[in-house]
């Protein structure tokens, strides 16, 4: 894993120096004057996520404040430093409430930090034994038990903290950019009422960790940006793994577009749509590996 980060760090640095001398004083490669501003204001996001394999559905609503940063800098760095501060509410199996806070201060990077409770409707199967013992995920509307082994169910809350930076590298490419984008996810899953070491099957990600893990999701990109379209189209590869349980539990590798632009007739209105598909080149639990996902909603600026 070492060596792995250590490549990418080293592509990025090349990348991010290319990126720098391949823009102009003119303009950034968004689109946007180097003096540009950001659309300060509330917004109300609305989103659907659906996927198939893991199986799940969710809807998520946001409202949050937008806030700019560095206005007076004349540099492409600043043009859209940022910030967002706001409240998560998602529902599906179960019921989160997340506080969160986006930060952007240049244009290549961004943090997100999001503290969450949530309650699960369904409640979660503990297991007895090591997580590597338990094929759970069959195709869902079966009929068949998704453990090989009979659960024991336990009602629990659970506290979830997420720390997610995105570092985003590129340079003009045609009409467009062309970008490297790394996003490594960190959640620290905390379970009340369970002992600390007791396995269980954690349903919106469908994998076994223990009552009090860390799960992390290394998402890399490389992707290409229509300037002016609101489209994007991108080579993605995801690696996740889980503090308890060594080595890497999935990996697959996706094509994936999305599309996000205000109307025209009704600027503060910003549909987004956001897709999915591929296939788990690696699973310790999957029974099938075809994968989609489909990620789309629309925000309101008041």
């Amino acid at each position: 894993m070492k060596k792995i980060l250590f490549l990418m760090l080293s592509v990025i640095s090349f990348v991010s120096i290319n990126f720098a001398q391949t823009t102009t004083t003119e303009g950034t490669i968004t689109s946007r004057p180097n003096n540009s501003t950001i659309d300060q204001g509330f917004y109300w996001d609305n989103s659907f996520r659906g996927r198939w394999n893991a199986f799940g559905a969710c809807y998520r609503t946001k409202l949050y404040y937008r806030g700019a940063l560095l206005r007076g800098q004349n540099s492409f760095w600043f043009a859209n430093s940022s910030f967002e501060v706001g409240l998560e509410q998602a529902i599906a199996s179960y019921s989160r409430t997340s506080l969160f806070l986006f930060w952007q201060p240049v244009i290549a990077v961004n943090f997100l930090v999001k503290i969450g409770y949530s309650k699960d409707f369904t409640k979660p199967a503990l297991l007895t034994g090591s997580g590597d013992n338990y094929n759970h995920a069959l195709p869902p509307f079966t009929g068949l038990n998704p453990l090989n082994r009979k659960p024991v169910y336990l009602d629990t809350d659970t506290l979830e903290i997420e720390f997610s930076p995105t570092f985003t590298f590129g340079g003009p490419a045609g009409p467009g950019m062309i970008a490297l984008i790394y996003n490594p996810t960190l959640i620290y899953i905390h379970n009340f009422g369970m002992n600390p070491n007791q396995y269980y099957l954690n349903n919106r990600e469908s994998i076994v960790l223990k009552a009090q893990d860390i799960f992390w999701n290394h998402d890399i990109k490389l992707g290409y940006n229509i300037t002016g379209t609101g489209m994007s189209v991108a080579l993605t590869s995801i690696i996740q793994h889980v503090q308890s349980v060594k080595g890497i539990f999935r990996a697959g590798v996706f094509g994936s577009f999305s599309y996000e632009k205000a109307s025209i007739k009704y600027p503060n209105i910003v549909p987004y749509f956001r897709g999915q598909v591929g296939t788990w080149v690696k699973d310790r639990y999957m029974t099938q590996y075809f994968a989609i996902q489909v990620d789309t909603g629309v925000k309101f600026k008041f």
